[in-house]
């Protein structure tokens, strides 16, 4: 019911997000909106550690989806040093 991230500790496998599936592995997070189906399918011999994160963005008690509308689905925070 709430927004959520999925982040990638360890392992690889398969995220399926909205019908489209994306190669998943170390550093990987995903974001995946409210009541949006999704599917994970970790790999046999190298399997997930993951951590999953549910938030709600609120100002004075209401629900601010400009505040998440620039979000992308896929990222990996091991490309920016930064992160």
């Amino acid at each position: 019911n709430h927004h959520y991230f999925l982040y990638v500790h360890k392992g690889k496998g398969i995220y399926k997000l909205a019908g489209k599936a994306y190669p998943a592995s170390m550093g990987d997070i995903f974001y995946c909106p409210p009541m949006m189906g999704n599917t994970i399918v970790a790999d046999g011999t190298d399997p997930f550690l993951l951590s999953g994160i549910e938030f709600r963005v609120l100002e004075n008690g209401v629900f601010q989806q400009k505040a998440v509308s620039g979000l992308c689905q896929h990222y990996n925070i091991l490309q920016d040093s930064f992160l």
